[in-house]
């Protein structure tokens, strides 16, 4: 009669809790390393600190409503304007640029 031993169990080195998928082959967690800037159902303000960070900007609200608004897309190719005006498709808002200094108003 043989017997068998049973595999000693390991804790594992890290849990992930959850993911964000956005489609079926993007994982928002991952997607800086596509060069893609992806955001779902994120506020305004939120989005702009991502903003700031991917195009080496600064964005100020001048209006709370604005920055509170929810949106979601994705970004890749396009310049600060472009990514901006995109935005204004679903959000209503004004913008103005000086230098890297960006103020979104109603």
């Amino acid at each position: 009669m043989q017997k068998t031993i049973a595999p000693e169990r390991k804790q594992p080195i890290a849990v992930i809790e959850s993911i964000n998928h956005i489609n079926d082959s993007t994982i928002v967690e991952t997607s800086w390393v596509h060069n893609e800037l992806i955001f779902e159902d994120e506020t305004f303000s939120d989005i702009a600190r991502k903003m700031e960070r991917w195009y080496g900007i600064t964005i100020e609200f001048s209006n709370e409503q604005i920055a509170n608004e929810r949106m979601s897309g994705t970004f890749t190719t396009e310049t600060i304007q472009e990514a901006l005006t995109a935005l204004q498709y679903s959000t209503k808002f004004q913008y103005s640029v000086k230098g890297t200094q960006i103020t979104i108003t109603k």
